[in-house]
C-alpha cells in the first residue's frame, strides 16, 4: 500500500472503532493494536440501572484472547443543563495472538426490556519493524483438496487475503517442488470480496499453478514469497498426499472429465502407402500427461505415433485436447477391421470410474494397381555427377600438405605490403585463382544409363570405380545405394545411402531414400544420421577466405579504398567461423557407426560368445559403436538399447575408415 492508503485505511479501522446508536455507543481502543498486546472494547449504554442490564458478546474470533470482562460499572455523564447523569459502561480486555484483520461481531444488549445491538467492527493486529507499524499480508494457497493420485493436474492457487484495497505486487515467488511437475499458469482467478463490518476486504490471487505429482507420498508444495510496498511476507508450505494410479484407469492415467472421438483419413487404403488414424481426447483433466491407447487390428501396424496438443492451464486444470495420430500399414490386402480400446478415466471429486467404450472401423486394403505405387522405390533414380564431386583426395582436413595452401594469399600480402610495388599484384591474383581451382573437378556420371536399363550390376562397377578417383562424392555413393538396393544387398545399401549423407547431410532425398529401405526390410530401431558438415568443406571454406582477405588486403594498399578494408575484416571473420567450425566437425567425424550385415544377430549382454542376448537387430540396422573389447564392439541402437557385438557382424562407417574399402572387401 502507498503511505496514504496506509493512512486511509488506518483512518477507516479508527472511524470504525467507534460503532454507535442513539443509546449504545461501542469503542475499540487501540486499534490497529500491536500483535502481542491488549485492546479494550467498551460498550457505553444510556442506562441509570446496571442491575437490568445484560450483555450477549458475539463469537470471538480466535485470533483474540478474553483476558478480562465483562467489567460492569455506572459512570456519569455531564448534561448540557449542567447536571449529571447516570448510565452503564461494559469493558472487555483481549488479547491479540494474531496478525491480520479480523471482525469482531454484534453485542447484544438488552436493558430493561429494551434490545440494542453493535455494528460489527473490522479490528487491525499488526507488528513494528524498522521503526514502522504495519499489518502484515496474509499469503496462502487457496483451500484445495491435499489428496490426490499420481499424474493427476491439481490446480494451486496463491492468494493474498483480507487487503482493504487491491495491490499490484512486485514480486511472487514459489520455488518447484522437488518431484512432479509444476506448470504455471496465466489467469490464478478472479478477484473476490466481503464486507467486514463498513468495510469490504478483498482476496488477490497473486500466482496460479497446475501441479502433477509423479510419484506417490506426501509431497510438500513451497510457501509463496511476495513483496508490495516494502513490505515482504511468506505462507507455509502445503502438503499433498499423493495416491497411486487405481488400477481400473491404469492404461490411460487419464483423470478429470474427458470425451473421445476418432476417425479415418481414408476407408481405403493402398497397401504401400496406408492410412492414419485420428483420436482426440478433450476436456478438462491431466491433459498433460495422460496416454491414448494404441489401435489394435489383424495383420496392422502402426508405423508412426504423432502426438498433437492444444490445451492450457486454467484454474480447474489443463482443458482443450490431445490427439493422436497413427499411421497404419497393412501386409496384405482385404477389408480390415479396427479396434479402438476403451478410455477409462476417474473423477477425483467423486471417484467414479467412467469408461468409454471400445469402438471399431475398418478400412479397405488395396492392392497397389501401378509400377510406381507398387515398387516404393520407384521415384528413387541415380543423380548426375557431373558437377557434383568433391576433391580428389579423401579427408584433407587431415593431411598437413593442405593446409600449405593457407600461405598463398597472406605471404603475398606480407610481400607487396614490404615492396609496395604494383607488380606483385598480378602475382598474388595467379596465386589466389591456383588456390580457387585446386579442388578439382568432376566426371560425367555413365551409369545412369545401365540402371535405366536395370542392368543394376554394370551401373555399380561403374560407380565403384568413379569412387576410387572421387572418393568423396555423395552422389556416387547415393547411386551405389541404389544398385545395391536393387540387387538385394540391404546392408551395403543402407551403408552406401549414409556415407552419402555424411558428405551432404541436408540432402531430403537421401534421408528419404533410407527411410524407405528401412520402412520395406521392417528396420524399426535405427539410428539415424545427424547432420554435421563434411570437414573438407570448411577447409575449402578456409582457404578461399584467408586468401580472399589477403588479396582484398593487397588491393586496398593499392587504391586506399575503404571497401577494400571492410571486404578484408568480413573474409578474416569469416575465416575465423569456419577455422572454429572445421575444428567442431572434424570432432564429430571421429564417431563410428555400424550397419549391420547379417539377417538376424543378437546383442550379448557382455563381450563372450556364451554370453545371453539382450535384444536383437536386423540387416541394414544403423547403430552407434561407443566401444570395443577383443572381437566385441559396444554398440547403442535407435533407441538407447546398448549391448555387444562381434566386429564382422558390422560395417563400420565415420572416423578414419575407407568407405569405399568398406564396400569393395565382400562385395
Amino acid at each position: 500500500m502507498t503511505g496514504k492508503a496506509l493512512f486511509l485505511s488506518s483512518l477507516l479501522i479508527v472511524a470504525a472503532s467507534l460503532v454507535f446508536s442513539e443509546d449504545v455507543i461501542m469503542e475499540v481502543k487501540p486499534n490497529p493494536v500491536r500483535k502481542g498486546y491488549q485492546f479494550l472494547v467498551t460498550l457505553y449504554i444510556d442506562h441509570d440501572n446496571t442491575s437490568e442490564v445484560t450483555v450477549v458478546q458475539p463469537k470471538i474470533p480466535e485470533e483474540f484472547k478474553l483476558v478480562r470482562g465483562p467489567a460492569v460499572r455506572s459512570y456519569y455523564v455531564t448534561m448540557d443543563s449542567g447536571k449529571a447523569r447516570k448510565k452503564t459502561r461494559v469493558q472487555y480486555t483481549f488479547l491479540s495472538r494474531k496478525t491480520g484483520r479480523f471482525v469482531l461481531g454484534s453485542y447484544r444488549i438488552n436493558a430493561a426490556g429494551k434490545e440494542y445491538s453493535t455494528e460489527p467492527v473490522l479490528i487491525g493486529v499488526g507488528i513494528y519493524k524498522d521503526k514502522r507499524f504495519f499489518i502484515p499480508y496474509e499469503v496462502s494457497w487457496r483451500n484445495v483438496d491435499t489428496s490426490c493420485y499420481v499424474g493427476q493436474a491439481v490446480p494451486l492457487t496463491g492468494q493474498v487475503a483480507n487487503l482493504p484495497e487491491i495491490l499490484i505486487f512486485e514480486k511472487v515467488e514459489v520455488p518447484s517442488p522437488s518431484s512432479g511437475i509444476f506448470t504455471r499458469i496465466d489467469d490464478p482467478g478472479p478477484i473476490t470480496k466481503e464486507p467486514a463490518g463498513n468495510e469490504v476486504l478483498y482476496t488477490v490471487p497473486v500466482a496460479g499453478y497446475i501441479y502433477t505429482p509423479s510419484r506417490e507420498g506426501a509431497v510438500k508444495i513451497p510457501g509463496i514469497k511476495i513483496r508490495a510496498e516494502g513490505i515482504t511476507s511468506y505462507s507455509g508450505t502445503l502438503t499433498l498426499k499423493v495416491k497411486g494410479i487405481p488400477s481400473e484407469i491404469r492404461s490411460t492415467g487419464a483423470i478429470g472429465d474427458f470425451t473421445r472421438r476418432f476417425n479415418l483419413e481414408e476407408e481405403s487404403s493402398r497397401i504401400s502407402g496406408g492410412t492414419r488414424l485420428h483420436v482426440v481426447v478433450e476436456g478438462a483433466g491431466n491433459l498433460n500427461y495422460l496416454e491414448i491407447p494404441p489401435p489394435e487390428g489383424d495383420g496392422m501396424t502402426i508405423s508412426e505415433a504423432k502426438d498433437e496438443q492444444d490445451y492450457h492451464g486454467t484454474i480447474n486444470g489443463f482443458e482443450g485436447r490431445r490427439e493422436k495420430v497413427f499411421t497404419l500399414l497393412f501386409s496384405e490386402p482385404g477389408e480390415k477391421e479396427i479396434r479402438i480400446p476403451p478410455f477409462p478415466f476417474l473423477d477425483p471429486v467423486t471417484g467414479d470410474v467412467t469408461v468409454l467404450k471400445s469402438g471399431r472401423v475398418s478400412v479397405t486394403a488395396l492392392d497397389s494397381d501401378s509400377k510406381a505405387e507398387a515398387d516404393p522405390f520407384a521415384s528413387f533414380l541415380p543423380e548426375d555427377t557431373a558437377a557434383s564431386h568433391f576433391p580428389v583426395k579423401s579427408g584433407r582436413y587431415k593431411d598437413p600438405e593442405s593446409y600449405l595452401w593457407l600461405l598463398p594469399g597472406p605471404l603475398v600480402f606480407i610481400i607487396f605490403y614490404l615492396k609496395r610495388r604494383k607488380k606483385f599484384l598480378l602475382i598474388s591474383l595467379i596465386l589466389l585463382t591456383l588456390t580457387s581451382t585446386s579442388l578439382g573437378a568432376g566426371t560425367e556420371n555413365k551409369g545412369s544409363r545401365l540402371f535405366r536399363e536395370g542392368n543394376y550390376g554394370k551401373a555399380l562397377d561403374l560407380y565403384l570405380s568413379e569412387l576410387g578417383e572421387f572418393p568423396d562424392s555423395p552422389s556416387l555413393f547415393y547411386n551405389a545405394a541404389l544398385c545395391y538396393n536393387r540387387l538385394g544387398m540391404i546392408d551395403k545399401a543402407v551403408y552406401a545411402a549414409n556415407t552419402a549423407l555424411m558428405y551432404n547431410p541436408f540432402k531430403d532425398e537421401y534421408r528419404s531414400f533410407v527411410h524407405a529401405v528401412e520402412m520395406t526390410s521392417g528396420i524399426e530401431y535405427s539410428l539415424q544420421m545427424g547432420k554435421s558438415v563434411y570437414p573438407d568443406i570448411f577447409l575449402f571454406l578456409m582457404t578461399i577466405a584467408v586468401n580472399g582477405a589477403a588479396f582484398a588486403g593487397v588491393i586496398y594498399l593499392v587504391r586506399k579504398r575503404n571497401s577494400f578494408l571492410i571486404l578484408a575484416v568480413l573474409l578474416s571473420v569469416i575465416s575465423i567461423i569456419t577455422s572454429g567450425a572445421l575444428v567442431r566437425s572434424s570432432c564429430q567425424w571421429k564417431q563410428h557407426y555400424g550397419i549391420i550385415n547379417h539377417q538376424f544377430e543378437g546383442v550379448k549382454k557382455i563381450p563372450d560368445e556364451n554370453s545371453d542376448s539382450g535384444f536383437e537387430v536386423k540387416e541394414g540396422e544403423m547403430v552407434k559403436v561407443i566401444g570395443s573389447s577383443g572381437d566385441y564392439e559396444f554398440i547403442e541402437n535407435g533407441i538407447g538399447l546398448k549391448g555387444w557385438l562381434k566386429k564382422d557382424s558390422l560395417l563400420i562407417l565415420g572416423g578414419d575408415i575407407d568407405p569405399l574399402k568398406v564396400l569393395t572387401k565382400a562385395k
